[in-house]
């Protein structure tokens, strides 16, 4: 237990520590005032509180679809439990394509408070879910706001970044946020389950995915961050076509 102990404990602490480089970065002095410059690794707490709302499931989702299916019974227990995590795992990868063409449209801060709402209500809806068929809309929301905003995360980074290095510190943190995040999930999510209950399990990790935005409000937009980017249908689909010929895409 020391092992994987360790390395929780090494992982959230790499996720929440100030970066620090020789030089100080992120406040400028104008006019007599400091403010804050938006840097990549601001949005660490905001993305391991999101992930961390949606990894709690882990623990006792197939629990909780079973209880539902024994009582109401699409096809079978088993496909039953298993048609939720395909829809989500489907949804997800669907909304992570489209991720950046709804940020272009409707800019950062409001593509994440938009995603984040559907999470959280998708969460939160899970807790009064009384069929197979309702879990598995439910799970669809949750994967779409999932995905969205997690790419959202990923545009802030880059869009704050200021070189090669703060690109790469950036993506480190990414990385390590969603770690963190799915190492203490399960074991959180289980704790809760065991003392509230499933479906009081659910409200809680509605309600941390409804703290992941609160925090995201408090944070400084970058200077295009706000503001949508208009793009071409043929840029698009040009892009689309790109992607296609991939052939590990494909597979």
């Amino acid at each position: 237990l020391s092992g994987p102990l360790t390395e929780l404990i090494a992982l959230t602490h790499q996720c929440f520590k100030p970066q620090t480089n020789s030089e100080p970065q992120g406040h400028l002095h104008k006019a007599g005032k400091d403010w804050y410059q938006p840097q990549a690794y601001d949005v660490r707490i905001v993305l391991f509180l999101f992930v961390l709302s949606e990894e709690m499931l882990r623990a006792y989702f197939p629990i909780y679809v079973q209880d539902i299916a024994l009582t109401n019974t699409l096809t079978t227990v088993d496909v039953d439990i298993a048609l939720p995590i395909m829809a989500y795992m489907l949804f997800a990868g669907l909304g992570t394509l489209f991720g950046g063409a709804v940020i272009a449209k409707l800019g950062l801060r409001n593509t994440f408070k938009w995603s984040v709402l559907i999470s959280t209500l998708g969460l939160g809806g899970m807790a009064f879910a009384s069929s197979v068929p309702e879990v598995i809309a439910l799970r669809t929301i949750c994967a779409i706001g999932y995905a969205v905003a997690t790419v959202s995360c990923q545009v802030y980074m880059m869009q704050t970044a200021k070189n090669e290095a703060e690109t790469t510190r950036g993506l480190a943190t990414f990385v390590a946020a969603i770690t963190a995040a799915s190492l203490c999930g399960a074991p959180i999510g289980a704790v809760v389950a065991e003392v509230l209950g499933l479906h009081t399990a659910m409200l809680f990790a509605s309600g941390m995915a409804g703290l992941s935005w609160f925090f995201f409000q408090g944070l400084k937009m970058p200077s295009a961050g706000d503001n949508p980017q208009p793009t071409s249908n043929s840029s698009k689909f040009k892009d689309f076509a790109e992607l296609l010929k991939n052939r590990r895409v494909l597979t």
